[in-house]
């Protein structure tokens, strides 16, 4: 029989306050697991880490949040260490993407061939090895192949010392490549840091020391060896006319030591692609205002009235 009376209009109402307290909670809880869940991952959302050494970890982290800040749904972080570190990082999956300073080397490729997804490599950006010397050292400019020389011992300057930073394995494959391909390896001093190659340069007038161009726009933002060092300028032969680092030498190859960087991605990965093809289009005007050069000319948009 139905209720009737005074109890059943309190039954009623205590039946709809306990369906309003229920749809209450499992709002709530919606809620809950919307904020703390990862947000679904596409070529403008998700979460994303990208490793890079540390000669090009400061450029990029400041141009990561720039696309954050036309997708805000992304989030991508980038992370610095050596190259090997960086590498076995995303072999692992633990960095969705990474950056290279030219092309893996055969080792890698081996091993990136085992990759189930696959992977992509994107050029984004041109650097590019740079020789600094102290203000006092006596040459003015050198050659690809007296650099040669002198990064593996062949021949002799006169008190001239190579230095290279031990922990660039990368930048001393991209000399190497460019500057002596058919030897087996370079020969050197080795210190810590490009800080402290620097000082190596800044201190002596017979060293010789070899660092990134982005990496040794870093080192000077510190404004302590400006004026006791200098880049020199190098020359494709003997010959040939010697050329300095600037972006534009850089862009259009004229310095013979430059390199591209690569961005390594896996194909599963709809934000590290994104990423990618931001960085090879949209980006370049960034790169324009850095150290470095874009891979490519930036795009001029003219408005017509």
């Amino acid at each position: 029989m139905p209720v009737t009376g005074r109890k059943g209009k309190a039954l009623a109402i205590i039946l709809l306050l306990a369906t309003v307290s229920l749809v209450l909670v499992l709002l709530f809880m919606k809620g809950c697991n919307e904020e703390n869940s990862v947000p679904a991952r596409s070529a403008v959302s998700g979460q994303l880490r990208v490793g890079a050494v540390h000669s090009v970890y400061a450029l990029f982290e400041k141009i990561a949040p720039v696309f954050s800040s036309y997708y805000p749904k992304a989030d991508i972080r980038v992370e610095s260490g050596h190259f090997e570190v960086v590498f076995n990082r995303f072999l692992r999956n633990e960095n969705g993407a990474m950056l290279i300073g030219g092309m893996p080397g055969e080792a890698e490729r081996l091993v990136l061939e085992g990759i189930d997804e696959g992977y992509r490599l994107e050029p984004v950006a041109r650097n590019a090895v740079v020789c600094v010397v102290s203000s006092a050292f006596r040459q003015r400019s050198l050659s690809l192949a007296e650099l040669a020389d002198i990064f593996t011992a062949q021949r002799e300057m006169k008190d001239v010392t190579a230095y290279l930073n031990k922990n660039d394995i990368n930048l001393h494959r991209q000399f190497q490549a460019l500057a002596c391909p058919e030897e087996k390896g370079l020969v050197a001093r080795l210190v810590d840091s490009d800080d402290e190659l620097i000082e190596v340069a800044a201190g002596s007038e017979n060293a010789i020391v070899l660092l990134s161009l982005s990496g040794y726009a870093e080192v000077m933002k510190a404004g302590f060896y400006g004026s006791s060092t200098r880049i020199l300028p190098v020359s494709s032969t003997v010959d040939d006319e010697s050329v300095l680092p600037s972006q534009l030498n850089v862009f259009t190859e004229k310095y013979p030591l430059t390199y591209i960087i690569y961005y390594l991605y896996r194909k599963d990965n709809p934000l590290a692609a994104g990423f990618g093809a931001w960085l090879g289009d949209h980006a370049r005007k960034l790169f324009v205002r850095s150290p470095i050069a874009p891979f490519r000319e930036p795009r001029r948009v003219i408005m017509l009235k």
